[in-house]
């Protein structure tokens, strides 16, 4: 904060800033390039400044045992803003908010709107969850509809339910693209879509209970971007796998897994519809679109 002369505290909060190669005048020249671009443009921007940002978990760990599920936040009552390194829901997260910012105030203003409801920093505000974030981020109308065809999608009728907070419920109900769609959903897909792979009912079933004998459910286990090129659908994301050398992949468009090796093929890409398709742990997609249309009230008094 002092070497840039920046805030100590937001919102009485205190403030961890770690840029890494990143500085708020290179995001003040970032953010001009970016104007006056169509937002698939802007997400094929942003891949090549972050692409090879190193993979590093957000949380400390996620514990499950003796019915009990429990978050490990390292920055307990702080608000972070982190460019030197992302996991697979910050790095939506930190996209988002840059995508469409006019500068670096306005970009950290985006920042907490993404990662807080009703954008007050607290822990009791943050949302953790990425369905929770999916879905808030929707009703501020920072995110919407793609429009597909009902015949390309179909309803889940499992209901949220998450960490012991004010948080464990929400009775919506959600849309979303079965695997065997997703190829035929493709056409309307952009690049710059956001998604959320929808976890299996299988995958479900090892979140167990919570205290009160609520049944968990996490819906949503893996986040990234749709990048739509020569008519098929692949995907970016921040990947904790490695390559075939022992680099870790980090920022990324999802390369070709060599089960053998255990390590990924890079400079290759899998298609979005083979990925989800393959992996039993789950059953489809949920996709939502940037919206430029929302305006970002300051709130860092």
């Amino acid at each position: 904060a002092e070497r840039y002369g920046l805030p100590e505290t937001i919102q009485g909060k205190e403030v961890v800033y770690e840029f890494g190669q990143w500085t708020p005048d290179r995001i003040n020249t970032f953010c001009a390039r970016l104007q006056g671009l169509s937002t698939p443009e802007r997400m094929m921007a942003i891949y090549d400044e972050w692409h090879d940002l190193p993979y590093a978990k957000r949380l400390q760990g996620l514990r499950h045992g003796y019915g009990r599920y429990t978050i490990e936040e390292p920055y307990a009552g702080k608000f972070v803003v982190r460019l030197d390194a992302m996991d697979c829901t910050e790095f939506p997260i930190y996209a988002l908010a840059i995508m469409h910012a006019n500068n670096y105030q306005d970009f950290i203003q985006r920042l907490i709107r993404f990662k807080y409801e009703g954008g007050r920093i607290g822990d009791e505000n943050k949302l953790h969850y990425s369905y929770m974030r999916m879905e808030n981020w929707q009703d501020q109308g920072l995110l919407e509809d793609v429009g597909l065809p009902s015949s390309l999608t179909a309803q889940d009728t499992r209901m949220l339910t998450t960490i012991e907070n004010r948080q464990e419920t929400t009775p919506r109900r959600y849309t979303y693209i079965p695997k065997d769609k997703i190829a035929e959903a493709a056409p309307y897909l952009r690049t710059g879509d956001v998604f959320g792979f929808v976890l299996s009912d299988a995958k479900n079933a090892r979140f167990g209970y919570s205290s009160q004998g609520n049944k968990r459910q996490q819906i949503i286990g893996h986040m990234g971007f749709v990048m739509v090129d020569g008519g098929q659908a692949y995907f970016m994301h921040s990947n904790a796998s490695r390559y075939q050398n022992g680099e870790q992949a980090g920022i990324s468009i999802c390369e070709n897994w060599d089960p053998s090796t255990k390590r990924l093929a890079k400079g290759t890409r899998r298609p979005l519809a083979r990925y989800v398709s393959q992996n039993a742990d789950y059953k489809g997609i949920v996709v939502m679109r940037p919206s430029a249309d929302f305006v970002i009230a300051s709130n860092t008094e």
